[in-house]
């Protein structure tokens, strides 16, 4: 008898075991399809609606972060932003590089409103961040356009003489593409 029960516990073991690890599949496999689906159905409908945002650096970019796995629109409004956040302040840093190699006071003029706009956008994308935090797109939208037209303007800026080409190209271009994928998910967020 105890042969039989020591069987008999095993066998429920084995079933429980069994049982339980299928449990544990199925619901991961469901959060990876949602996931999967999220950042490209958000960056189609993102360049669709923005034709100077490429589709290809919202994937890539939304994928890069580790809080990427999300099934919240709002969370990839907040990564954008937070990365809009960084980059403006690596931009500021940029130009006081640009600022010790430069001697055109032209160039160092630009490179001084750029910073100033640089920090603005950073204070644009906070509250772009918050507004993503408390699920309002239509609030999200509008500080990340704010966020966009400034850098728009630091570029613009280096084409007021002819004969200067601006120095934060690279940079301008980076942060015109996050600034567009906050806009673009801020409208999203909203018709949700």
């Amino acid at each position: 008898m105890g042969f039989f029960s020591l069987g008999k516990l095993s066998l429920i073991h084995i079933l429980i075991l069994v049982i339980s690890h299928h449990l544990t599949i199925i619901p991961v496999i469901a959060i990876g399809t949602n996931d999967n689906t999220l950042i490209p159905q958000t960056c189609q409908k993102a360049a669709e609606s923005n034709p100077g945002l490429s589709y290809d650096f919202c994937i890539k970019t939304l994928q890069s972060s580790s809080k990427s796995n999300t099934t919240e629109l709002r969370w990839l409004g907040m990564i954008a932003s937070s990365l809009t956040r960084a980059k403006a302040t690596y931009g500021e840093k940029r130009v006081d590089v640009l600022l010790v190699k430069t001697q055109d006071p032209y160039a160092q003029a630009k490179l001084n409103g750029c910073k100033q706009l640089y920090a603005e956008v950073w204070s644009d994308a906070k509250q772009g961040k918050y507004a993503f935090k408390t699920n309002n797109g239509a609030e999200a939208n509008m500080h990340m356009g704010y966020a966009l037209n400034k850098v728009v303007a630091c570029e613009d800026s280096w084409k007021e003489e002819k004969g200067h080409v601006s120095l934060l190209t690279k940079e301008n271009y980076i942060l015109e593409q996050l600034c567009q994928m906050g806009v673009a998910i801020g409208n999203a967020l909203a018709r949700v």
